[in-house]
């Protein structure tokens, strides 16, 4: 009996430990659902779906990282080194090299999302905002000017609305 009890909590710490492990090494996604689309974007601020939700099929290419946004500095392109989503995933604090950080506000619209550059805490020597570019597997039909790339089943695509 004794024994069996030491077994059990043996199994049970086991089990404690490994659920702790792969609890803490998920990474955090928030996902921005139009229902028939949804864009994913982890804490690293790369997109990491692409998916029509009536198909059930993700576009993302996997072999290639898709930064939502990076920061062009002194002719060097950086990457987030983290992003913090708060109020729903509606804001999308993005952190880069040395401290700079840039705010994004995120909205769903009925058939689109928006993404607004809000707020960016330096923008010496800043020559670029950079949106993209977001690599696909959708190749049937790509629109270099407008920026889109299309299917029979789906364009996915970027456009400036408010150009600065």
């Amino acid at each position: 009996m004794v024994q069996s009890f030491r077994f059990f909590n043996k199994m049970l710490i086991l089990v404690s430990l490994i659920t702790l492990l792969l609890g803490c090494s998920q990474e955090k996604v928030v996902t921005y659902d139009l229902g028939t689309f949804q864009m994913g974007i982890n804490s690293q601020g790369e997109i990491v779906e692409l998916k029509d939700g009536i198909a059930e099929k993700d576009y993302l290419l996997s072999d290639e990282t898709s930064y939502l946004i990076s920061l062009k500095i002194d002719t060097v392109v950086y990457h987030p080194t983290k992003a913090t989503f708060s109020d729903e995933g509606r804001t999308i604090e993005f952190d880069f090299i040395k401290g700079r950080k840039l705010t994004v506000r995120a909205v769903a619209k009925d058939k689109y999302f928006t993404f607004e550059v809000e707020a960016i805490s330096d923008d010496q020597n800043l020559e670029a905002v950079i949106w993209g570019p977001y690599y696909t597997t959708i190749n049937e039909s790509i629109g270099e000017t407008v920026g889109i790339v299309q299917n029979e089943a789906i364009t996915f695509g970027l456009q400036a609305l408010n150009v600065k």
